[in-house]
């Protein structure tokens, strides 16, 4: 990736013929998995990249499910969990006071989330590896002095689901 913002940017429109709408395709099955961060291989332009986490994709019903769970920089604990309609339509947000809406669609080899809080808030796109095996997470956004960063997390799959 030469750009990292122009390729996170790029995938802002929401609508794509190419756009996942069924939840229980192949095209979802491939994320579906536990996967462990590789801290050695992060790039943060913003903040500090855990220590160590666990990501893990599943589903329920129509929705995906992203659970990460870790260890910060600072040896704090951390867990966050929200779903995800992927069908690329804007739903309300679990976590009103992180973000209105949520978008979740999968194009390609890459699945993404968008969560606006009136405008787009952060972007998220996870890119799978030819071999499924490696998942690379390009999280975007605005820091609080407004200049936009790509924080760039390489996980390994651990399980498959």
């Amino acid at each position: 990736r030469a750009n990292i913002q122009t390729s996170t940017c790029k995938h802002l429109q929401l609508t794509s013929p190419k756009m996942c709408a069924a939840p229980a395709t192949a095209a979802v099955r491939r994320f579906l998995g536990v996967w462990r961060l590789q801290p050695h291989l992060c790039v943060y332009q913003h903040g500090q990249h855990p220590k160590s986490d666990t990501y893990t994709i599943s589903q329920q019903g129509e929705k995906l499910r992203f659970e990460i769970d870790g260890v910060l920089h600072n040896d704090q604990p951390f867990k966050f969990a929200y779903t995800g309609t992927p069908d690329g339509q804007e739903h309300p947000f679990e976590v009103p006071h992180l973000a209105d809406g949520l978008v979740t669609k999968i194009d390609g080899d890459s699945l993404f989330t968008i969560s606006r809080k009136g405008e787009v808030r952060s972007t998220a796109e996870r890119a799978l590896s030819a071999n499924d095996t490696v998942l690379t997470v390009t999280q975007g956004g605005t820091t609080p002095e407004g200049k936009p960063f790509a924080n760039i997390s390489i996980y390994h799959r651990a399980e498959k689901q």
